[in-house]
């Protein structure tokens, strides 16, 4: 026990890290990888059920249709969740390919204009191996789905899914293997900045660290608060899972075949069109150094 009077010293860190969902113990991992003094702060115990890190699946693609300038980013997260498998040991995306549907005439309202041209557009620029199909091929290719005849497919090859919950866990796990200290369920009361670096006061302890990385998912508004805030809107989404009646069979992705046309139109479902092939050669993506 310490004497009266005595005031211990402040733990200093590098960086700390405040969330550690799938953007928290990433950061965290990466940061103590490289040898920072790092620490991670949570106000749950993470994996769990109450951040946007949760649950069985999440889609992982490598072209973008929310803006080509993600790709080179997730193209990259691809080559980290491998790394990351093979050190943890544990099972973390599974490639499956993928299949985007869409059509010129859609009414329907996506988050961002022109989702699936851009993310033809992504493909092509970064040589990410992907098929354009029409719907003739698409019944052909995958009969479980009823396409009308304007409607026109993105296959992706390395399309497939993450499972969230084991990915935090085993960033997290890694991360406290190179040196990060991890403080589960120690709630966040507010961050002071100095010409030192930032403060950082919890229900239980103050820290210090040269720099702060806020990744607090739904209660980032409240603890940056004042003008940074006000950008911010948090919004409730629900993902639902279902399980099949019957075989899964009909719902598997193809094998990769080499597609024998050499075309290489405008994407027949963005707002330029050109000449309706059934498909698009597949593109072997460029190595970082070409």
């Amino acid at each position: 026990m310490a004497p009266d009077g005595y005031n211990p010293p402040m733990q200093r860190y590098d960086t700390l890290v405040l969330g550690l969902g799938a953007m928290g113990s990433a950061a965290l991992l990466q940061l103590a990888k490289r040898g920072q003094t790092v620490a991670g702060i949570d106000q749950f115990s993470p994996p769990h059920n109450l951040g946007s890190s949760h649950g069985d699946t999440r889609v992982t693609r490598l072209a973008i249709g929310e803006g080509t300038h993600y790709t080179p980013l997730v193209m990259r997260s691809h080559e980290l969740w491998r790394e990351i498998e093979k050190e943890s040991g544990r099972d973390l995306m599974t490639t499956t390919g993928g299949l985007i549907i869409s059509s010129r005439s859609t009414t329907s309202r996506m988050h961002v204009q022109d989702f699936f041209g851009t993310t033809v557009a992504a493909a092509e620029r970064y040589g990410i191996a992907h098929e354009i199909l029409d719907a003739r091929a698409i019944r052909q290719r995958f009969p479980q789905f009823n396409v009308r005849d304007d409607e026109v497919g993105y296959y992706e090859y390395e399309a497939g899914f993450l499972r969230p919950e084991a990915c935090v866990a085993a960033q997290l796990a890694l991360a406290e293997k190179y040196g990060a200290s991890i403080h589960r369920n120690e709630k966040v009361l507010g961050f002071e900045e100095s010409g030192t670096g930032v403060t950082v006061r919890t229900a239980k302890e103050t820290y210090a660290a040269d720099r702060l990385i806020v990744s607090a998912g739904a209660w980032l508004p409240q603890l940056i608060a004042g003008t940074y805030a006000r950008p911010f809107k948090i919004r409730r989404q629900m993902l639902f899972w279902f399980a099949p009646e019957g075989s899964i069979a009909p719902f598997r992705m193809p094998k990769r075949t080499r597609c024998t046309n050499t075309l290489r139109p405008t994407c027949p479902a963005s707002r330029t069109n050109a000449s309706r092939p059934s498909c698009v050669s597949t593109h072997r993506r460029p190595t970082r150094n070409s």
